[in-house]
């Protein structure tokens, strides 16, 4: 009873502190408590604390000068009090009753909502001076329009009038589950008392008998009584003896465990020496040094196969400091990059020489060359690697070589390519759909460019023919009622082919440059796709006549166009090497 009065007293004091009003300004608010006294629900006791905020806000206003409350059930603090138990069907349990096993139902009751009457002070209407809601969680709202009548406007009572709870009916169905299980071992009891009663009355009628009249059918009985009753005893010690034998087997089999654990443990120690033996750590640590090798080939490669002679010198060096199979096996993928970009490397070098020897006799002063590294781009900038951009472009990498009137670049680029379109075939049909296939494509590309410029101090207009050959990078595959599901990207062999004009401007008195131009490109088209390839497409409409079938497939099968023309303007950035 004290400790009951002390939980009461601190609770009016947690009142008096959460019902001071507040004054609403603006964006001001009141807050309530309800008050903490137990609701009795569905034979439950629950103790529940529920906080509620009145929110006033200026920029909210209805007619006649009303203004906008909002009445938010915020959260509630305490619960279901399962110390009394459930009063159910006249009775009450406990979680300790049927030994515990309603523990994990009364842990799952939660209070879920409840229904609530609050009183505001303040408030003119008398919608507004009593809100209540119904099955409000915590976050729900009430909203009013109300008028102040002058006064300070704060929660003045607020009383929750029910509360709904969640697993009462699991709890209830258990119960009732125990009491029949209950119910149910307490009539086979009876039922083994009962019979076990009879058993000895009609040993005790087969005595008397025995003893009054010694017929020899009521000794056969009897007889047979003891003979079961021996049986019985001969079981219980069979099987006493067999429980017996198990344990004993038990403890053999835990003896042999413990022996096999002791070996094991020592077999972990040797194993530890060994691991922690210089040889291993040394190992270890070119294993991992080899690792992180690997690691950043592994990352230059995934950047492209520009970066493919980088990546293959870093798997090169982890190779020996560790042999791997796996490394072996990505050097051979990327050799062929590699050897092509030595062989490109060699005759540049070659080329370079040539013209070094053509140019000395020649031009012996220099006064014609204009060798410069630069960056090149043509058309939108935002378009740079866009695989859906409406307009093609290109970003190189040039290395331009000029000397007396002839021009020779070489260049390194990225090509975001014009879409293409391409027919549908039906094989078994030998028909071509109404539909079209549209690709679109970036690419990597390799090309070289020769022409003529004028090699004045500080200015080189130029017209150049090149060519680009194109490695396919990213595409994506388009169709009307169709989609893609064929073996990787269609028409490989694909080149570019550019004619450009333009000038460049070197910066007086530096080795820097810029330069604009106007690029005609033509990207080659027309091609009829290889049929042992499986350019597959999958039909996705409505029409059930037309759909995917055994022998009824639908192929990419003939670019429509012959050539795609397309010319832009360009900008470029140069640092030159014979600057004046």
């Amino acid at each position: 009873m004290q400790k009951t009065n002390k939980l009461k007293r601190l609770w009016v004091a947690i009142l008096a502190y959460c019902f001071t009003p507040t004054v609403l300004f603006g964006q001001s608010y009141s807050t309530g408590y309800s008050d903490p006294a137990p609701i009795y629900e569905q034979g439950l006791s629950v103790s529940i604390l529920g906080r509620f905020d009145l929110t006033w806000n200026n920029n909210d206003s209805g007619l006649f000068g009303s203004k906008g409350f909002n009445l938010e059930f915020v959260s509630f603090v305490g619960g279901v009090n399962t110390l009394y138990g459930i009063e159910y069907k006249g009775k009450v349990y406990h979680d300790y009753s049927f030994d515990g096993s309603l523990k994990e139902y009364f842990s799952a009751l939660k209070v879920r909502a409840i229904n609530y009457q609050i009183k505001v002070h303040g408030l003119k209407e008398s919608t507004c001076q009593n809100i209540s809601d119904t099955n409000a969680a915590p976050g729900s709202k009430v909203s009013r329009f109300c008028k102040d009548d002058g006064n300070q406007i704060w929660i003045d009572k607020v009383i929750i009038t029910k509360v709904y709870l969640d697993g009462v009916a699991a709890l209830q169905r258990r119960i009732d589950e125990l009491e029949r299980e209950a119910q149910e071992l307490e009539k086979k009891e009876e039922e083994r008392l009962k019979k076990e009663q009879e058993e000895k009355e009609e040993l005790e009628r087969l005595e008397k008998i025995q003893k009054e009249n010694l017929q020899l059918e009521e000794l056969k009985k009897l007889e047979k009584l003891k003979i079961d009753q021996a049986n019985k005893e001969l079981l219980d010690q069979q099987q006493s003896d067999t429980e017996s034998i198990q344990a004993q087997e038990l403890e053999a089999a835990e003896k042999r465990r413990a022996e096999a654990l002791q070996k094991h443990k020592e077999h972990l120690k040797e194993m530890d020496k060994i691991y922690n033996s210089k040889e291993s750590i040394d190992l270890r640590a070119k294993m991992l040094q080899a690792k992180a090798l690997e690691a950043e080939g592994d990352q230059l490669w995934e950047m492209g196969s520009m970066y493919a002679f980088q990546a293959y010198k870093k798997y090169e060096e982890a190779q020996k400091i560790y042999f791997s199979n796996d490394v072996k096996l990505k050097m051979n993928e990327i050799g062929g990059y590699v050897q092509l970009a030595q062989g490109l490397s060699a005759m540049g070098d070659i080329i370079d020489q040539e013209l070094e020897e053509v140019i000395t006799v020649l031009d012996p002063e220099r006064k014609s060359s204009w060798s410069h590294l630069g960056i090149y781009h043509v058309g939108n900038f935002s378009s740079i690697g866009d695989l859906y951009a409406q307009e093609p472009s290109s970003t190189s990498l040039v290395m331009a070589m000029n000397f007396l009137a002839i021009s020779l670049d070489l260049r390194a680029s990225y090509h975001v390519l014009p879409v293409q379109t391409y027919s549908i075939y039906r094989e078994g049909w030998n028909l071509v759909m109404p539909e079209t296939a549209t690709i679109s494509t970036t690419a990597f590309g390799l090309g070289f460019s020769a022409g003529l410029n004028l090699p004045f101090k500080y200015v080189q207009p130029y017209a150049t023919f090149g060519k680009d050959v194109l490695f396919p990078d990213k595409y994506d595959i388009s169709a009307p009622n169709f989609e893609y599901d064929g073996a990787g990207y269609p028409g490989n062999d694909k080149t570019l082919t550019r004619y450009i004009v333009g000038v460049n401007f070197q910066i007086p008195n530096t080795s820097l440059g810029l330069g604009l131009s106007y690029n005609l490109s033509t990207l080659s088209g027309g091609e009829k796709l290889d049929s042992v390839v499986q350019y597959n497409m999958q039909y996705t409409g409505t029409d059930s006549s037309r759909a995917n079938s055994r022998g009824l497939e639908y192929q990419l099968y003939e670019n429509l166009n012959e050539n795609y023309k397309y010319n832009n303007f360009g900008v470029n950035l140069f640092y030159r090497f014979s600057a004046r």
